[in-house]
């Protein structure tokens, strides 16, 4: 099996493979067989595919896991995440202590309208200093700034108000880039965000994601600029999402060319995709799908595009 395994990753043997629905299988005949060894050594345990929570009454039978754990990934070149393996005491509370504090922050000199609790920049101030301030005391948990974002989500902003919250969610969001998929729903569409402001952080959003090649972060851009139409001048973004060989990125990028430019514009993309057409199909098949043609195409994916089936919204795809 690790034969065939390594085969499928070009001769590669850094840990199991990853992708593909054979990897969930190949996971668990592993895994499984780390179950035996370690209820034979007393451990009752429970594993959600990798994820081990195990029960024990001393901190020395929670060490004595770890280690047989550890031991028994090793026989298969796996290891232990050390960062995410924790010993907690118990008894825990049953909703973590920051979302208790975040829930009752005290919004003082607030008032309603259109049924919504409305709050002034004072507060809002505090409320994300607050927040920012949480967030570090809990090592940097990002689910404490989320958390913060759809609690505002819920309020009225004054002009004021707004006006500081999109500038301080500009800043956070190049500091802290797992807050980009939250900002179309729990920022953009709640609060009324003008498309002129959207363009602006999109395009710093877009020069990220290039600068540290997160190419999630330049696919939302383009996506912003589809959406809420305009055009986000970036005239490097066809080379860019070639260049990245991602595949989201590119789709998404043909997607913004093909609605500002010729056909002629998007022979780049066409050509990209009969070349991963030929050794890359499984991966980039959404990619090729959408730019090439019926005629182009082979089994079932020729009979569906001929049928002129598209995956992408018809409000994306114009």
């Amino acid at each position: 099996m690790d034969f065939y395994t390594r085969n499928l990753k070009h001769g590669e043997t850094n840990g199991v493979l990853i992708g593909p629905h054979s990897s969930n299988l190949i996971s668990e005949i592993i895994l499984v067989t780390v179950d035996n060894e370690l209820t034979k050594h007393g451990f009752k345990y429970i594993r959600n595919i990798d994820d081990y929570t195990c029960y024990v009454e001393t901190y020395e039978e929670a060490d004595r896991f770890f280690l047989n754990l550890a031991e028994e990934l090793k026989k298969y070149e796996l290891v232990l995440n050390s960062k995410k393996s924790k010993i907690i005491p118990l008894p825990l509370a049953s909703v973590k202590n920051w979302v208790t504090k975040l829930n009752h922050f005290n919004f003082t000199n607030s008032y309603i309208v259109n049924f919504k609790q409305a709050i002034r920049v004072k507060e809002l101030k505090g409320f994300i200093d607050f927040a920012i301030e949480l967030m570090l005391d809990e090592n940097s948990d990002a689910s404490i700034l989320n958390y913060a974002i759809k609690i505002i989500s819920n309020k009225h902003l004054d002009a004021n108000a707004k006006d500081y919250y999109i500038k301080q969610i500009h800043h956070l969001v190049l500091l802290y880039p797992y807050l980009i998929n939250l900002l179309e729903q729990h920022v953009f569409e709640p609060h009324k965000i003008s498309g002129n402001i959207i363009k602006k952080i999109a395009k710093d959003i877009y020069a990220y994601g290039i600068k540290k090649k997160i190419y999630e972060a330049c696919s939302y851009a383009i996506y912003w600029a589809i959406k809420y139409d305009f055009n986000i001048e970036i005239l490097t973004n066809k080379q860019d999402s070639v260049n990245s060989l991602d595949c989201i990125f590119l789709m998404i990028s043909y997607l913004y060319d093909k609605k500002y430019y010729k056909k002629a514009y998007l022979k780049d993309y066409k050509d990209l995709s009969k070349e991963l057409k030929k050794d890359d199909f499984d991966k980039y098949w959404l990619f090729i799908y959408e730019t090439l043609p019926w005629t182009e195409l082979t089994d079932n994916y020729r009979t569906i595009k001929k049928n002129d089936l598209s995956f992408i919204k018809p409000e994306f795809n114009g």
